[in-house]
């Protein structure tokens, strides 16, 4: 409603701009002023067609058929900005985008635009949402309408959100994650029942969230499955509840191999806080691909 009072009032300065004059002056391009102090206007002056008139009634539309829906969630320092019936990426309801660096938004002018916002600190888009996930010091007040705006406008712009598709995108973390050895048929199997239940059963959930999870790695030494926790997900409070909760639940009803659960970053590597397997244990990491080892 702020917002919405906001646009109107800034309506309609660019109205009288574009329709100068006062009481005793007539309007260009107009008739003069009653006597009663009412203009009789039968159509709008000249004047109106400006360039001024032109951004009012621009500013006017948009503000009635803007798309962007925020919704809190979990995390206090994350928000959800909802574009409706648009469209942002190729792919499925699943599909997702995440950003915590300027230099990796190569394939994403959305998401270059969004941190470039002092206080936002990471990006992930969604199907038909992007959560903006900001810094703790900071307050959604002094940064929501910047990046309202900046969704609008790419919405606009009528350009991708991301330029890779979601095959290319895959392919490319297959890619980095294959390694030299050859797989273990048996641990390939786990592995690959252990993302199919993060896929189909976990995602779905935590995505409604604004958040999503990707399975990074597995050790079947200690039976530890490391996931990477994205958008609201990301530094959330119950975090670690959904993680000891929820998600090892599932995975240890499916697959019994699975012991824990434990956060990595986007780079396989533990979070602050979370133990890596105790020292002079043989570490054996099987990396989604069911190829990467490392003794």
């Amino acid at each position: 409603m702020h917002r919405l009072h906001k646009t109107l009032s800034s309506v309609r300065n660019l109205l009288r701009q574009a329709q100068p004059g006062d009481v005793s002056g007539n309007i260009t391009g107009g008739p003069a002023i009653a006597a009663n102090g009412f203009r009789r206007i039968s159509v709008l002056p000249a004047r109106a067609q400006s360039s001024s008139f032109s951004a009012a009634r621009k500013e006017w539309r948009r503000a009635f058929t803007s798309k962007i829906e925020t919704q809190i969630t979990p995390n206090e320092n994350a928000k959800m900005f909802g574009t409706g019936s648009s469209s942002l990426i190729e792919g499925t309801d699943l599909t997702s985008h995440f950003y915590s660096e300027p230099g990796s938004c190569d394939d994403s002018p959305l998401a270059a635009k969004l941190l470039q916002i002092e206080g936002v600190q990471s990006v992930l888009i969604a199907q038909r949402h992007v959560t903006v996930t900001k810094a703790k010091d900071r307050e959604w007040i002094t940064l929501e309408e910047g990046i309202e705006k900046c969704i609008l406008n790419h919405l606009d712009s009528g350009q991708p959100a991301v330029t890779a598709g979601p095959e290319e995108k895959k392919a490319e973390r297959k890619a980095k994650e294959a390694g030299g050895g050859e797989g273990d048929d048996d641990l390939d199997d786990i592995i690959e029942d252990i993302r199919a239940i993060v896929e189909t059963r976990v995602r779905a959930s935590v995505m409604q969230d604004g958040g999503d999870v990707e399975f990074m790695r597995f050790n079947p030494n200690t039976g530890t499955v490391w996931l990477h926790l994205k958008g609201a997900c990301d530094g959330c409070a119950s975090s670690t509840v959904t993680l000891q909760g929820y998600i090892l639940q599932c995975l240890q009803f499916y697959v019994p191999e699975v012991n824990a659960v434990k956060q990595c970053d986007a780079n396989g590597e533990p979070l602050e806080g979370e133990e890596e397997e105790e020292e002079g244990e043989v570490n054996d990491y099987v990396g989604v691909s069911g190829s990467e080892k490392k003794t």
